[in-house]
């Protein structure tokens, strides 16, 4: 069941950090809940280092916290807007949707770009194909792979790059 396996911020942090294609990140990510020897370390102190996270305030990043529909889509955006990629910048007016109100402040630009990009629909509160009823309902494992992904896949494409399948091939050990 997919709503009960949640995505945390680790992993999508180590997501995008593997998708950015960056190695050798320092490991002193600055938050205090991230020890320096956790296998995500590095990911959290490269993630942070971009502005793709900024943690919770006092130093804390809650590592295995789960991720709302707006902080991943914020993540997302984020880490597309601060790789320098051009391409995908459709935004759409969330204010007529039912949970526009919901939305935080910090959040807005971003959630109007996933819209209008098509990663999220606000009309019926789908994430990747999984009806989420709040903005700021969970996100779950499958909606995250499925976001970076499809995001990838959009990114790849419109450098004309191919498909992420040919960048990480199913027969890849890594």
């Amino acid at each position: 069941d997919v709503d009960t396996v949640r995505i945390d911020a680790r992993i999508l942090t180590q997501m995008l950090y593997t998708a950015s294609g960056e190695t050798g990140a320092e490991r002193d990510s600055g938050f205090t809940d991230v020890p320096d020897n956790a296998w995500y370390a590095g990911a959290v102190a490269w993630a942070s280092a971009k502005d793709v996270v900024s943690g919770l305030g006092n130093y804390i990043f809650d590592p295995s916290g789960s991720i709302s529909r707006q902080d991943l889509v914020c993540m997302l955006y984020r880490y597309y807007t601060g790789s320098g990629m051009t391409g995908l910048a459709e935004t759409a007016d969330i204010s007529a949707y039912p949970d526009a109100s919901s939305v935080a402040s910090y959040a807005e630009a971003a959630m109007e770009w996933a819209v209008g990009i098509g990663i999220i629909s606000g009309i019926i509160r789908m994430l990747c194909g999984v009806r989420v009823p709040h903005a700021r309902g969970v996100a779950a494992h499958s909606d995250g792979d499925v976001a970076i992904h499809a995001l990838c896949d959009a990114i790849l494409g419109a450098l004309a790059l191919g498909d992420i399948g040919a960048h990480f091939p199913p027969s890849d050990p890594q």
